[in-house]
């Protein structure tokens, strides 16, 4: 059963294999493995909340995936 997360600037969505966070949709490898650069480009905005959220997403994902 996917996990659902809002009241943050994107709705994020996680499933058994991936995660999606605004429109942005990667396997949970790929999320883990970004780097800030990969990141800033996705959105002027994606950084920072990559910093402020990623601990909880991967937590999320990790404790969540196959």
């Amino acid at each position: 059963m996917p996990i659902q997360l809002s009241g943050y600037y994107w709705h994020v969505f996680i499933t058994e294999q991936k995660i999606k966070i605004g429109c942005q949709v990667h396997a949970i490898g790929e999320w883990q493995d970004f780097d800030d650069k990969e990141i800033e480009s996705m959105h002027p905005k994606a950084l920072d909340f990559w910093r402020q959220n990623k601990t909880i997403i991967m937590a999320l994902a990790n404790s969540h995936k196959i």
